[in-house]
């Protein structure tokens, strides 16, 4: 679900170790 034009998936802070995240 995108919130402001966001994915749910980046609604946390992007994190260094989180490369598996679409940082």
């Amino acid at each position: 679900r995108k919130k402001g034009g966001r994915p749910d998936s980046n609604r946390r802070p992007p994190e260094p170790q989180s490369g598996v995240l679409t940082n």
